[in-house]
């Protein structure tokens, strides 16, 4: 969840894996909404776990570019 002009909304997809609030109103509403459904909070929480842990992090970037390093290094090597 997250909350005016600071929130990042590349990194919450309304209703799916969090909400965007414009106003405290709307974050109040929203976190009652949460607290009252235990089964919206898990699928949501869910969902919300499995889009971070889909995003390339510093470790996941670091294998990729050594994947890819030593990709191109072999090639170089046996055209060599």
């Amino acid at each position: 969840m997250a909350h005016g002009a600071r929130a990042e909304p590349a990194a919450i997809e309304g209703g799916v894996t969090g909400s965007l609030c414009g106003d405290e109103a709307r974050m109040a509403e929203t976190v009652k909404k949460l607290l009252a459904d235990d089964e919206l909070r898990a699928k949501v929480g869910r969902a919300a776990r499995t889009s971070v842990e889909a995003r390339p992090g510093p470790a996941n970037v670091c294998q990729n570019f050594g994947a890819r390093y030593r990709r191109l290094a072999g090639a170089e090597h046996a055209a060599g």
